[in-house]
């Protein structure tokens, strides 16, 4: 994702909404808010702060790469990446899905990286030698420049993170603050995708996903950490219930609200309790077996009407 923010000069400014590379140069895309621009005239160009967002995100993504060659192997390698400022998107190749343990290993190793606030070092090498560090992942098909820029995150420790890359990044790995896997997926043949979050965006995710959590809390009344158990028995009681015959549970407890005698036997009319259209074709079954003539039901059931 490109940066954007202004382009100052004397008398106005340019507003820049993208920028792209083309050949050795970088395009600023957007548009002139103030005054005019002339070839060759000066500006200084200032960088939107949500870039920092961005580069938090570029960061984890290495840590992110190494992290799954540590929990997965070395038979990991990157198919496609989208860093932006409000999350980062990796792909990369795995012949199965990825267990929740796998990701929650995953995920702490990236985390202890980021608590460790490691040096973020950028070097320019010739690619015959940058191609010597130990452990340099790149990825593969792509043409690098030489000299080719090399981006490693914790030199000097036991297992650094080293990648050839031209984007923008931290100066340490604390920076990230946060790191929060968010989506696990397969999106082609022994490809999969990995969605996660940073800074604000993982703060934010958290706390949202604790609210959600509270709230299932609230309404199951229990706490927290039994949630998952009471889903588990409420699930097991739904099961039950379903097997449940109807001519056995509402057949018997049905209560005509009105019954009229006709000559061709009884007419019943009342309340279902349930607006379940099965249910209640069963129940007429029910009451027609035991002589009814015809019967009309009603049932109403969270706002839904069945007649």
């Amino acid at each position: 994702v490109g940066d954007s923010g202004v382009l100052e000069f004397a008398g106005g400014s340019f507003r820049v909404t993208s920028a792209a590379a083309a050949g050795r140069c970088v395009l600023h895309v957007g548009k002139v808010e103030r005054g005019s621009l002339a070839v060759g005239q000066s500006v200084t160009a200032k960088v939107d702060p949500s870039r920092m967002d961005t580069m938090r995100n570029h960061t984890a993504t290495h840590l992110l790469n190494w992290a799954l060659r540590e929990v997965l192997g070395e038979h990991v390698n990157q198919a496609g990446s989208v860093v932006a400022p409000d999350r980062l998107r990796f792909d990369f190749t795995h012949n199965q899905a990825v267990t929740a343990e796998q990701l929650a290993d995953v995920e702490r190793r990236v985390n202890e990286r980021v608590l460790a606030d490691e040096s973020v070092e950028v070097q320019t090498l010739p690619l015959a030698e940058a191609r010597q560090i130990p452990g340099v992942r790149a990825v593969f098909g792509e043409r690098y420049p030489d000299p080719v820029r090399v981006v490693v995150a914790g030199r000097g420790g036991a297992s650094p993170s080293a990648e050839f890359c031209g984007g923008t990044h931290l100066d340490r790995t604390g920076q990230v603050a946060l790191f929060k896997i968010v989506a696990e997926e397969s999106v082609a043949k022994g490809v999969r995708r990995i969605t996660a979050v940073t800074g604000r965006q993982a703060v934010a995710h958290v706390q949202n996903a604790d609210a959600v959590l509270r709230a299932c809390s609230l309404a199951l009344r229990v706490p927290a950490e039994q949630v998952p158990e009471r889903i588990e028995a409420l699930q097991k009681e739904i099961k039950s219930l379903k097997k449940r015959p109807i001519a056995a549970a509402g057949g018997q407890e049905f209560q005509a609200q009105v019954a009229a005698e006709t000559p061709a036997g009884k007419v019943l009319v009342g309340d279902a309790g349930t607006a379940d259209a099965a249910a209640m074709r069963t129940l007429c079954d029910v009451q027609r077996q035991k002589g009814a003539a015809a019967v009309l039901l009603g049932g109403a059931e969270d706002g839904k009407v069945t007649l």
